[in-house]
């Protein structure tokens, strides 16, 4: 079993992480409800819940899914090099997106 680290539930049982905002290199952020990212979102949605983390249709990803999309450039949110570095990993930070901004970012409102 695996808990989430933000909402504190087991990933499988719960059908939704927080919907708070997240901070990414140039602002605040929505996180994308699975079922609505762009590549994929609809189609997955409609066989059932995330195949990764397990959260239902319109629910949030729990942190480091592999499915869940990156907000400011499309690309897997788990991996992107959207996030502001680390104390720890601050030299090797590069600001390269591998999506490039595919379909522009989602800001936060």
């Amino acid at each position: 079993m695996a808990m989430c680290d933000v909402c504190e539930t087991e990933m499988l049982d719960s059908p939704s992480c927080i919907t708070s905002p997240i901070e990414l290199l140039d602002g605040f952020y929505d996180r994308i409800a699975y079922g609505s990212e762009r590549a994929f979102g609809r189609a997955a949605a409609r066989r059932g819940p995330c195949g990764d983390c397990g959260v239902l249709a319109a629910g949030i990803h729990h942190l480091g899914c592999d499915l869940e999309e990156c907000p400011r450039c499309g690309g897997q949110f788990f991996s992107c090099n959207c996030h502001p570095p680390d104390d720890d990993d601050a030299d090797d930070w590069s600001p390269s997106c591998a999506a490039d901004l595919r379909g522009g970012p989602r800001r936060s409102t």
